[in-house]
């Protein structure tokens, strides 16, 4: 990554030649006789109709053009000085060859040579005048560096998006890459999944890629904080870390890159003016070119979501860092300009251009910016979601109307950076619509219901879609809820599984993973009911909650709700080639293994009824749920978890190892942290297990049969069995997701797995899982391979 900002940064060095302005030296011969007062122009005339109206004036350029221009660069210099004339003085200058009666010693004995005391004096001449060689020297470095100064800004602009573009194609490769090598690899052919025999690739290769899985891919940036915020931060991992901070560092180097000052500026002769103009030029043009990227890697319906895979939290944090990294540079444009005005006009001067509409605007946007970043931080996004959520719009919008404002001065040179902005916000709401309608019509009232042991609203959404529709695991959708006022506010919640109206419409159900099986008519539209189970908080769930009790009570018959969805979105992550898969959830992260169980089951029937498409390969199926409520896990398990893994295991056709472990955190001491460590201590009454109803009395077993640092019994014999055979275990205490995981990730019998664990839960616990996936992956596990997927969904 370091490496890549390197050679950015030297190809951006080699091509600042290249936006040097042929002009230049023409633009030279009129800034060294700008102050000049010739006898011939009238004091109280506009600036342009000044300077193009004086027969000397213009006379005296030209053949300051001619004596020190190189030919080819003296009519595209004209051109241009031409083009400002018609346009700001509203004359033409006359044609070049006016001049060609004038010879060299006519120079020498008629014109006034214009030394830098003269410039700086705006001295009056009564004839032609030609600037000294010095002047001439000084005038065409301070244009030359003004040129570039600027041209150099919009390159570095576009190098914001170069190196993004550079991101995405790397992970574009890599999804193509994993994509075809998962075809090759014999782990995944079903006939090679008995063998021990080592890959084709080479051991280099595989070392390699656990290497890069370990210690780029999967970890954290650089403590176990990931997911748990790190004060007021949530530090990204460690790949997007990089990533973000050769962003950063990028947008330093560029920003603070070089500029030539020097004293003999004719523009600003103070070296602070010059640094305080071209530092503000830069990160004006830069910041603004940064708001694309801001709106575009904050849209729902983003298209480098598909292109590279990632999930929308990955962009999430790329628009976080792009938009503080945008703000500062704001900042910076605005201090740099203020400190400009102030040097050169003083304090008289400075509140004066705050009466003009540009600077005023340009003073709203950034204000604007600075307070969405402090809005945006994590307390307030976690604790005043619905105050974050309003302010985030109308501050965006606002920095928008203040940025089309400031930059109007530049008569539409820089809309290019803000048109797209619009483009993209606008298109995203389009979609948005657009979904929302596919999604529900025909419109079907939906069902919800209300416990209050559990403290959890599970809702039904019926609807009928085409087979194309059918969603996938992982996938979430945003929940409109049409009572009350707030009825346009919308929140993102992980589908929990779904089930056909009818068994003819579950056979003509397509393979949501990754190959589609064939239908028999692709027109045919079938009923899905969409499930969901929310966790009551504040502002719309709140709502929600108060809105289902108030009309069933204290019963669980339910009632109908008017709700409309939008969706689905979320990657979707195949894992029909893992042997062994681990869902380690907790509260209603519950809800991203019920969806699995659900395609698990849709493809096993579907393979049964038609005999084709791809299932699941899955030999060791483990759900490790960290619950406060206990009842939350009675009603789960009965309700949804029992009936499909009893289906699962039944059409299987093989033996099918299932484990479900029930950790009661809210039993857990009060001094224990939220991940056990080994050694911590802990005596085998802080381990007593919890049978629930519909187990067998003989197969209760004893607390003290346990060691106290091996809280999994994933490698033991069952200790409590459902009578369709799945193992079920329940403690009064918080899991140790250390051992939890390199259990998992074990193959005892020496078989070469490939494992998947997949976690939806709390931050601190998301982030123990990870860490301890990096250390199963360090620690090889005798299996093939180890991916984690955290399934998470955050602003």
């Amino acid at each position: 990554m370091q490496g890549r900002l390197l050679g950015v940064v030297t190809a951006l060095s080699l091509a600042v030649p290249i936006i040097c302005d042929p002009a230049s030296c023409v633009s030279a011969c009129q800034l060294t006789l700008s102050k000049i007062v010739f006898e011939d122009t009238a004091p109280d005339l506009p600036y342009y109709v000044g300077q193009c109206t004086s027969s000397l004036r213009i006379k005296s350029t030209y053949i300051c053009s001619r004596e020190f221009c190189p030919a080819r660069e003296i009519q595209p210099g004209l051109d241009a000085l031409n083009q400002t004339c018609i346009r700001y003085g509203g004359t033409a200058l006359p044609p070049f060859s006016s001049i060609s009666n004038i010879t060299s010693g006519d120079v020498r004995s008629q014109f006034q040579v214009i030394e830098r005391s003269d410039f700086l004096t705006h001295s009056k001449v009564n004839r032609p005048a030609i600037p000294s060689r010095s002047l001439f020297e000084d005038g065409l470095r301070t244009t030359e560096a003004y040129n570039i100064s600027m041209g150099s800004s919009v390159l570095y602009a576009i190098a914001m998006f170069v190196f993004w573009t550079l991101v995405v194609a790397v992970g574009l490769g890599f999804r193509l890459f994993r994509f075809l090598n998962q075809n090759r690899d014999p782990k995944h052919n079903s006939q090679h999944q008995h063998s021990t025999a080592l890959s084709p690739y080479s051991t280099f290769y595989q070392d390699m890629k656990r290497r890069i899985k370990q210690h780029v891919l999967i970890p954290a940036a650089f403590s176990r904080h990931c997911a748990e915020p790190l004060g007021w931060w949530i530090v990204p991992p460690r790949l997007q870390s990089l990533t973000i901070l050769s962003f950063i560092l990028l947008n330093t180097v560029l920003t603070f890159g070089h500029y030539d000052v020097f004293s003999g500026n004719l523009y600003w002769s103070n070296p602070r003016l010059q640094y305080a103009r071209y530092i503000g030029d830069r990160t004006g043009v830069m910041g603004t070119a940064n708001l694309t990227l801001i709106y575009l890697f904050a849209t729902r319906n983003n298209l480098l979501l598909w292109i590279t895979g990632w999930s929308f939290e990955t962009f999430m944090q790329f628009h976080r860092w792009v938009a503080r990294v945008s703000t500062v540079q704001a900042i910076i444009h605005s201090l740099a300009y203020t400190i400009y005005v102030l040097v050169e006009g003083g304090v008289q001067h400075y509140w004066s251009v705050w009466r003009q509409r540009y600077w005023y605007w340009g003073g709203i946007a950034t204000i604007c910016m600075g307070l969405l970043l402090v809005f945006s931080l994590y307390p307030v996004r976690s604790r005043l979601y619905e105050l974050f959520l309003f302010l985030h719009m109308t501050l965006a919008v606002m920095v928008l109307v203040g940025m089309w404002y400031h930059v109007a001065i530049f008569d539409g040179a820089y809309n290019v950076l803000l048109w797209p902005c619009f483009v993209v916000w606008i298109a995203d709401r389009a979609m948005r619509l657009a979904r929302v309608v596919r999604c529900n019509l025909p419109y079907r009232a939906s069902l919800a219901t209300y416990s209050p042991d559990t403290d959890v609203v599970w809702i039904t959404v019926p609807r009928v879609v085409a087979p194309s529709a059918v969603p996938h695991p992982g996938a979430y959708y945003f929940l409109y809820l049409l009572h009350g006022t707030t009825w346009y506010e919308s929140h993102p919640f992980t589908l929990s599984g779904w089930e056909l109206g009818d068994q003819e419409d579950e056979q003509q159900l397509p393979d949501t993973t990754a190959t589609a099986t064939k239908k028999e008519n692709k027109n045919r539209q079938i009923q899905i009911n969409l499930q969901f189970v929310i966790r009551p908080y504040d502002g719309l769930t709140s709502r929600l909650r108060d809105l289902v009790r108030r009309q069933t009570g204290e019963s669980k018959t339910g009632r109908r709700l008017r709700v409309l969805i939008e969706g689905p979105y979320g990657p979707n992550h195949n894992l029909c080639r893992y042997d062994t898969i681990a869902f380690i959830v907790g509260g209603t992260g519950i809800a991203i293994a019920l969806a699995y169980l659900s395609n698990m089951l849709d493809l096993a029937l579907a393979r049964q009824n038609k005999g084709e498409g791809q299932g699941y390969r899955v030999q060791h199926l483990h759900l490790v749920w960290a619950v406060k409520e206990p009842s939350f896990f009675q009603e789960t398990f009965d309700r949804e978890l029992k009936p499909r893994l009893t289906e699962i295991a039944q059409l299987s056709g093989r033996q099918l190892d299932i484990s479900v472990q029930i950790y009661n955190t809210r039993a857990a001491a009060p001094a224990q942290t939220l991940v056990d460590e080994p050694g911590n201590g802990m005596d085998s009454s802080e381990m007593e297990p919890m049978v629930p109803s519909g187990m067998t009395s003989d197969s209760r077993y004893q607390p003290t049969e346990w060691e106290s640092d091996e809280h999994s019994p994933l490698s033991a014999s069952a200790r409590t069995v459902t009578p369709d055979g799945i193992r079920v275990s329940m403690f009064n205490h918080r899991p140790r997701l250390e051992n939890v995981v390199l259990r998992c990730a074990s193959a005892e019998d020496g078989e070469k797995r490939i494992c998947a664990i997949v976690a939806c839960c709390p931050a601190g616990m998301a982030d123990a899982t990870r860490s301890a996936v990096v250390k199963a992956i360090a620690m090889g596990q005798g299996c093939a391979g180890i991916d984690f997927y955290p399934e998470s969904y955050a602003w």
